[in-house]
């Protein structure tokens, strides 16, 4: 998540506003802004958890791609193989053939 913690309350409420607005469609009414920087802080976190939220799922990133946002899918983590993985395997090369 971003680190709001080095803009000023103008600037932030100006973000706040905008992202509020690509999210849901509309500006927010500015109650959370006169509630001042802590507020507006804590809006935007919950806007990027929503966002968060949504680009976890394969379903909420189709939603966003047809609200227009540009998200890409997840790249696939490399599992290494764990000790119980490799005893199922079959011990061709440790067995004797007749």
């Amino acid at each position: 998540m971003t680190d709001w913690s080095q803009i000023g309350t103008d600037e932030l409420a100006s973000i706040y506003s905008d992202y509020h607005k690509d999210v849901y469609g509309f500006r927010p009414l500015g109650a959370r802004i006169m509630l001042g920087r802590d507020a507006i802080i804590q809006g935007l976190q919950n806007l990027d958890m929503y966002m968060e939220i949504m680009k976890s799922t394969p379903e909420g990133r189709a939603q966003l791609r047809e609200e227009g946002w540009i998200i890409e899918e997840p790249k696939q983590e490399i599992q290494s193989e764990t000790v119980a993985d490799l005893f199922d395997k079959p011990f061709r090369y440790n067995r004797w053939e007749n």
